[in-house]
């Protein structure tokens, strides 16, 4: 269903130390922490970062209608529905590795659904086998598959929370019902392959949009913003072309003398600038060339 873009965590997982000199990061306690927007002067190493970011995105059909997907939490869409549960560990198991009957019969496939190209159910079935030769099943356990049917959920993409077509399908002696989703690859764009940040960087987990079109708050993780020891200093870069806005947020770590530790608390700074235009249906991106998921008043002008 081609390739997909995985969403980034703000929580930051590892223990009460330095973090930039031992590897580490605060924990996740997400607390707010304001800070105002400091825009330095780009590194050399910032400026090669935006430039290979947007250089990554420069084949996004930014005037195409309609917009194509960019759907976060990479290749594996689906969804379960609450309680979806198994009966034992063996059946949860067989289900991780695609050892399922497919049914009897498959419904008929409408062709589209909200104004979406679907594929197949089968096609979407296809997305609980793994690739072929990469395992030994450890078990001679199969589950049927109960029912298909076409329904909805609800996707993450970099415009906010979109309800899209899936298939929807049920097992035998399993509670709930997982869904995949049946939106055609025609209207899902390929994002390019994930690039990896600099040294000294935090990755942007999300922003907000004003209604200007405009203004725009990028959230980042990490230790609280301040000049003090355990504290960090935040500053935003940002880099615009016709397809796509970079964002890098560099991260400068204020240690605490060498007898002391940090506390494992992790908080959420939240940086602002003003692009020089709209932002109009542009993708944002981050330092690893991640789709950033961009909500507020103007996200959908």
């Amino acid at each position: 269903m081609g390739a997909l873009v995985v969403a980034v965590s703000l929580a930051l997982a590892g223990c009460g130390v330095p973090a930039r000199s031992l590897g580490a990061s605060p924990s996740p306690t997400t607390l707010a922490s304001p800070s105002p927007t400091t825009l330095a002067s780009p590194s050399a190493a910032d400026q090669l970062t935006l430039q290979e970011v947007l250089a990554a995105w420069a084949g996004f059909p930014v005037n195409a209608s309609p917009r194509p997907l960019i759907v976060l939490g990479g290749d594996d869409q689906t969804v379960n529905s609450p309680g979806f549960a198994f009966p034992s560990g063996d059946d949860k198991l067989t289900f991780f590795l695609g050892q399922i009957h497919p049914p009897v019969a498959w419904p008929t496939n409408p062709g589209e659904a909200d104004g979406y190209p679907l594929i197949t159910p089968a096609a979407a079935f296809a997305e609980f086998m793994p690739t072929p030769g990469t395992y030994d099943p450890p078990t001679t356990t199969w589950l049927d598959t109960s029912s298909v049917q076409l329904g909805t959920a609800t996707f993450t993409s970099d415009r906010g929370p979109y309800q899209l077509p899936t298939w929807e399908f049920t097992f035998g002696g399993v509670s709930g019902s997982e869904a995949v989703l049946a939106v055609a690859p025609a209207s899902i764009y390929s994002v390019p392959a994930a690039l990896s940040s600099p040294s000294g960087t935090a990755l942007a987990g999300g922003a907000e949009l004003g209604a200007d079109g405009r203004t725009l708050t990028v959230d980042t993780g990490g230790w609280e913003s301040g000049s003090g020891p355990c504290e960090a200093s935040y500053s935003l870069q940002v880099e615009s072309s016709d397809t796509a806005v970079a964002i890098v947020v560099d991260e400068d770590f204020h240690p605490p003398p060498s007898s002391e530790g940090c506390s494992d608390a992790a908080y959420i700074t939240q940086l602002t600038t003003v692009l020089s235009a709209p932002l109009g249906a542009r993708v944002v991106v981050n330092a690893d060339a991640e789709a950033v998921e961009v909500t507020g008043d103007g996200a959908s002008s």
